[in-house]
């Protein structure tokens, strides 16, 4: 295990692969290095902070478990941006299916449909 001060100056591909390995401290890291980014992708999607962080735990939980499907054809940065991304598409499906109507403007009384049978 290794100090946070001495992980400081690795490379991305030693930290990959010490987060691979488990080690807590170089995932605690990787996590440090990009959040703040991340959020603020996340953030400008959703612009609701409580979901951006919602949307921001589940895509470094998917971060953390694909580490050893990076094929480092891009940077990290890029590579957990795109699952940022897409978690944050997820979130934002969730969170329109479950938006409330105004009963105002949705209420059926409201609607003027003819009755067809009587003819009015």
């Amino acid at each position: 295990m290794f100090r946070l001060a001495t992980l400081l100056d690795i490379s991305e591909h030693e930290l990959v692969e010490r987060c691979i390995a488990q080690d807590r401290t170089a995932q605690r890291l990787l996590l440090e290095r990009y959040k703040r980014a991340m959020f603020s992708t996340a953030f400008r999607m959703l612009n609701d902070y409580d979901a951006a962080n919602d949307a921001l735990q589940d895509a470094f939980v998917e971060v953390f478990r694909s580490l050893g499907n990076f094929r480092q054809e891009s940077t990290l940065g890029a590579w957990i941006k795109t699952i940022v991304v897409r978690q944050t598409i997820r979130q934002r499906r969730q969170l329109w299916q479950f938006e409330t109507l105004n009963a105002t403007t949705h209420d059926r009384a409201a609607i003027d449909v003819p009755d067809t049978i009587s003819g009015e």
